[in-house]
């Protein structure tokens, strides 16, 4: 999902005892769940402000209002400011700022469960970047996985011929997203998550806001108040999947990510009376159906190598 791409704890299977196993495995199922509805309705509300507000006004308050949080903590604890590492820092931040605004162009211009089920080929992306640049092996099964996946993206684009520029879009701001995990994996072995998640905010905040200055137009209260809600959503959807990491195993948390569709779909119908295309069902069923098996494996590969 072109939504956030803030450091999270590891999703690793957990050793839990046998009889705490059915009670964490459900907390974490509740925590995913309400991290679903946060970042769905995430997207739904940045659609929602950008039919009256410009689509850069509407980034850079959404990125601004991310950072506002970060500003107390910043004041009483200077030293996260230090970091040897501006030139990564800066560079996430831009990627971020492509990510998300490529977004939230594919949100204004589909439906929100097709930009939502387009959002889900980022893991997809990640396993190719990382091989690419980390040098990360990819394994056979993993690799038919992924193409698989990829498949499922060619279904949702339109196998008749019309293809939606919004689409190539989303799965552009798919792309970027995976390149933002790459620069945070390598950043997260020297730096703390909230001078990360500081430079990151700052960066895209100011691109942001250029972009914002060509088409200003000054919100309404009303709308602020959307955006901030948008805001809000993400903050919400990150800090449930990080609790969820705290109780469950990665093969529990990772399908219950995906009821982000189900979400947006209902909520696509509500505000925007909106219906997915069979298409999008057929083809997002593909996407999860490959994430969901490469999670499994890389759950149960991580289980191998904790036992050795």
């Amino acid at each position: 999902m072109a939504h956030d791409q803030n450091p999270k704890p590891d999703l690793a299977p957990t050793s839990v005892p046998a009889g705490a196993a059915l009670s964490d495995n459900l907390r974490a199922m509740l925590w995913m769940f309400v991290s679903a509805c946060g970042f769905a309705a995430m997207g739904a509300l940045m659609k929602f402000a950008a039919t009256t507000l410009p689509q850069g006004v509407v980034l850079f308050h959404r990125l601004f209002f991310t950072m506002v949080p970060l500003l107390p903590w910043i004041v009483t604890h200077p030293r996260t400011l230090a970091t040897r590492r501006i030139g990564l820092h800066a560079l996430r931040g831009a990627l971020s700022f492509v990510a998300i605004g490529a977004y939230l162009y594919s949100l204004v211009h589909l439906k929100l469960a097709d930009a939502v089920s387009i959002s889900f080929t980022r893991p997809l992306f990640v396993i190719l970047t990382a091989a690419i640049i980390l040098g990360e092996t990819m394994r056979g099964r993993r690799g038919i996985a992924t193409a698989v996946g990829f498949a499922g993206v060619l279904v949702m684009v339109r196998p008749t011929g019309t293809v939606e520029i919004a689409m190539l879009v989303g799965i552009f701001a798919a792309f970027v997203g995976s390149l933002t995990l790459i620069t945070v994996k390598q950043l997260a072995a020297t730096e703390a998550p909230s001078t990360i998640v500081f430079y990151s905010s700052t960066v895209s905040s100011l691109l942001a806001l250029g972009w914002a200055l060509i088409e200003w137009r000054t919100p309404t209260p009303i709308e602020l108040l959307w955006v901030g809600l948008s805001a809000l959503g993400a903050t919400v959807g990150q800090y449930a999947a990080a609790r969820a990491s705290k109780h469950g195993d990665a093969t529990i948390i990772a399908p219950m990510d995906f009821t982000r569709l189900p979400v947006a779909a209902a909520i696509g119908f509500l505000l925007f009376a909106e219906l997915p295309t069979a298409y999008t069902v057929a083809g997002a069923a593909v996407i999860l159906s490959a994430v969901i098996y490469i999670g499994r494996e890389e759950a149960l590969a991580r289980g191998g190598r904790a036992a050795t």
